[in-house]
């Protein structure tokens, strides 16, 4: 779902890890959500018919305020995350969400949702014409409530309607396309853009458009014609290009969340009073280290803005800017969790970052300068100097002082030049082997290796595989490193990545890796393995064979710890964890306070870890981090205190 010419969001300073508050109960164990404030709101939608409602769709489901965003409620689809809604008086249902390739509908304000109908396809972006019409927008084309597929091939980042139901149509390929006949056949009208990220309609046949690299598009014909808009716009770190990633319009004046730099991120929200022609930055407390994904105005001419990283507004046209991120208490984190010889630890997000923690998981605050926004990828080596991945413009980042700063540690890796920007291949995977290489696995398939702290790297022997995505690697003593991959399997090497043998025998056919799943005991020598959409297996002749070790629930593992006495912990369908204390032959389930196991309104689980301690943690995309404490002690409760370093 990510791409190499994705936007990179990068996080300020680090104030860390405040305030514990013991309290003493019954002698117990169990899961505690240490509720990370903060959200990726991908769409935002205020009732025509009430201006103080607004829904966002989030990563973790879709939130409703009823006081123009002062306080918000968890309304629905937590496990699956929405990335657009779309409302419309007089259709029934009136709210429509898009939930991964689901559709959902409601018809009492979001009260209840019901499923609607499915696609093939994962749902970008929804509007409705005034006849009723739903068109959905795809990564494989509009699908229509009146009509089949169209635009079949193009991944469809937005749509908008005018007036006269004409509907448009803008992709991540950089064309737009027009209907005028209710989607029943669409036409080309501009093909020369890296991006489309947003089109607006401001009356019949009046259109504006934010992209890359021409910023803001405008055309008054229909799309016939088009001129770029972009005086009083920054580029982007003076490369000449322009990037806009959101727009919307209120009562004489136009909004449009701009991207000023890659490097490190920085956005800013500027507004336009005279059509477009000429442009201002608003208050500078917009400016923000984040991705802007979406942008509404009410009726009142209040403007919301939605992030990677949480909700801002404003109620005097951008002078200034009220910050309502504590509100959404629904971080995306992700499998990537790592502890340094100090007990820090550490786990990556989609969107917000790297939180770190110094109590044990109890409190966690944002950390860092200089760190990607979407991480999924970290490593803490020999020397506890840390590595992430940057999933943003890819490559790798590294720091020596705790994830206080950090810089990009890039060089030789895979790169394209955009403008005087360079981008560089995505890291899903890294780990250190027992003579101190470092391994990177790429989404091109490729493994890299470091020997000297990621100052250069340089590429293993090519996989002998299909290229799939190298999405887990397990590293062991002097070459031996085994690699798991995106529909490929497993490989093994036993010289550093000077040669590669596939080690499948016992898999399924094209075995879908979980995302930082290989697990190696150094002690035994035995993998496990976990399966995406199959079993959990284990291999104890160093891959040779594979054997499953499942609970056998009927569906896949996410991911898989091991505690310092060798029990073994799994997370499966996403939502429930089970243990086993004899190498996966046997399971019990220890789901007890993670609420019930269900793949729309459940926890989205993502990763578990053990720490030296050997407290767990799980990483969820839907509501932060959850620990449980295995102690026979009194059990501790900590107010999870986030700190917030965003300026």
């Amino acid at each position: 779902m990510v791409c190499i010419l994705e936007r990179k969001r990068i996080i300020t300073t680090a104030i860390f890890f405040v305030f514990t508050l013991l309290l003493f109960g019954t002698s117990m164990a169990g899961w505690e959500n240490k509720n990370l404030a903060g959200t990726n709101v991908k769409s935002l939608i205020v009732d025509p018919d009430q201006p103080a409602t607004l829904y966002a769709g989030t990563n973790g489901g879709i939130y409703k305020t009823s006081d123009s965003g002062a306080t918000w409620s968890y309304s629905a689809l937590r496990f699956r995350g929405v990335d657009s809604i779309n409302i419309v008086s007089g259709c029934s249902p009136q709210l429509l969400a898009g939930a991964w390739s689901n559709i959902y509908g409601s018809t009492d304000g979001g009260e209840n949702w019901v499923y609607f109908a499915s696609l093939a396809d994962s749902v970008n972006d929804i509007v409705t014409s005034s006849s009723c019409i739903r068109y959905i927008g795809t990564d494989n084309g509009v699908y229509g409530s009146n009509t089949t597929q169209g635009l079949a091939g193009e991944e469809i980042n937005t749509l908008a309607i005018d007036s006269a139901n004409t509907v448009y149509a803008g992709t991540d390929g950089g064309k737009i396309y027009k209907s005028d006949d209710n989607g029943s056949s669409w036409t080309l009208i501009r093909d020369s853009e890296g991006m489309v990220w947003d089109i607006i309609s401001v009356d019949t046949n009046t259109l504006f458009a934010a992209s890359l690299p021409s910023g803001v598009l405008w055309s008054d014909d229909g799309g016939a014609t088009w001129s770029q808009r972009i005086s009083g716009l920054p580029d982007i770190d003076g490369s000449g290009l322009y990037g806009v990633n959101a727009m919307a319009s209120g009562t004489n004046v136009l909004y449009a969340g701009v991207t000023k730099s890659i490097t490190p991120l920085s956005t800013a929200v500027y507004k336009s009073v005279d059509n477009g022609l000429n442009w201002t930055a608003t208050d500078s407390a917009a400016s923000k280290e984040y991705e802007i994904y979406a942008m509404a105005v009410d009726s009142t001419d209040t403007v919301f803005l939605g992030s990677d990283f949480g909700v801002l507004k404003s109620t005097d046209a951008g002078s200034s800017w009220l910050d309502l991120t504590s509100e959404i208490k629904a971080v995306d984190t992700n499998h990537s969790m790592v502890e340094n010889s100090a007990g820090l630890l550490f786990v990556g997000s989609n969107g917000g970052g790297i939180y770190g923690s110094s109590d044990g998981g109890a409190t966690w605050a944002q950390v860092g300068t200089g760190d990607p926004g979407r991480v999924e990828a970290l490593l803490v080596d020999n020397t506890d100097t840390l590595y992430c991945s940057n999933n943003s413009t890819g490559g790798i980042y590294k720091s020596t002082d705790n994830g206080i700063t950090w810089n990009s540690s890039s060089n030789g890796l895979p790169s394209m030049a955009m403008g005087s920007l360079t981008l560089y291949d995505e890291v899903y995977s890294l780990a250190q082997g027992g003579n101190g290489r470092i391994y990177a696995g790429l989404e091109s398939g490729e493994v890299y290796y470091s020997d000297n702290q990621g100052v250069l790297w340089n590429a293993t022997t090519v996989l002998p595989g299909i290229g799939s995505r190298v999405c887990s690697i397990a590293a062991g003593a002097g070459g031996l490193v085994y690699v798991g991959t995106e529909g490929d399997g497993v490989y093994k090497s036993i010289d550093g990545g000077t040669s590669w043998s596939p080690k499948n025998n016992g898999l399924p056919v094209s075995a879908n890796v979980s995302g930082n799943g290989l697990l190696l005991d150094s002690t035994s020598g035995d993998l496990f393995l976990p399966l995406v959409t199959d079993k959990v297996y284990r291999s104890s002749d160093g891959g040779d064979s594979w054997v499953p070790a499942d609970p056998e629930i009927g569906c896949g593992s996410a991911a898989l710890a091991m505690d310092s006495t060798k029990n073994l912990f799994g997370v499966f369908c996403h939502g429930a964890v089970y243990k086993s204390s004899d190498k996966g032959n046997s399971w019990t389930d220890m789901s007890d306070g993670l609420g019930a196991m269900d793949n729309v309104e459940g926890i989205n689980i993502q990763g578990i870890f053990a720490n030296k301690q050997d407290l767990l943690l799980l990483s969820t995309s839907s509501d932060g981090v959850f620990t449980f404490s295995q102690s026979s002690f009194a059990w501790t409760l900590f107010l999870p205190a986030i700190i917030s370093s965003r300026q």
